[in-house]
């Protein structure tokens, strides 16, 4: 399913292809990151703001492998 993901702070978005179990792949992660914001020291939170039906809410959880960061993101879908 093909959502738009939006940052209401910076007054952008992204329209990414999200698999059914809402995870986005690690290069998905990536390119959303870069259009949305970015900045590595910003606060914004990414994904921000009211977003579009069917997403409810996106979940984003950073991880460290040594010095390098990676984001998981999982789209969250309003139930029917």
């Amino acid at each position: 399913m093909i959502i738009t993901l939006k940052n209401n702070f910076h007054n952008t978005e992204v329209r990414v292809n999200v698999p059914n179990d809402g995870e986005l792949s690690i290069g998905q992660a990536k390119r959303v990151r870069k259009m949305l914001c970015g900045s590595d020291s910003c606060t914004c939170g990414v994904v921000r703001g009211p977003q579009d039906f069917p997403v409810d809410w996106v979940e984003i959880n950073s991880c460290w492998e040594g010095s390098r960061r990676y984001d998981i993101f999982t789209v969250v879908f309003k139930e029917d």
